[in-house]
């Protein structure tokens, strides 16, 4: 099974509404009260943020850093001070 992210999308109908949905794309498939229910939770707390600048990491930096370096830049651009990384096997080859 191939695994899709906004990524590969080169459509962004998500934003504009005015294309067609490529079929990998699981918004597609959305109800209207399903929308309304993400919207809130994108706008709780922090969530906006963390997608908005996670969006823009990978954007930035996919296949030029590693998944470690990935976090570290995340970190900086949410403003934190201090985090730990736990090495799990599939940071292993990255770090």
């Amino acid at each position: 099974m191939n695994r899709h992210s906004c990524r590969d999308c080169g459509v962004i109908n998500c934003k504009n509404q005015d294309k067609k949905y490529p079929k990998f794309c699981p918004t597609k498939d959305l109800t209207d009260d399903e929308i309304i229910e993400i919207e809130k939770l994108y706008n709780e707390d922090n969530n906006r943020q963390i997608s908005r600048i996670s969006a823009e990491i990978e954007d930035e930096f996919y296949y030029k850093y590693t998944r470690v370096e990935e976090i570290i830049e995340f970190a900086k651009r949410m403003k934190m001070n201090k985090i730990g990384i736990a090495a799990c096997v599939g940071l292993f080859e990255v770090t």
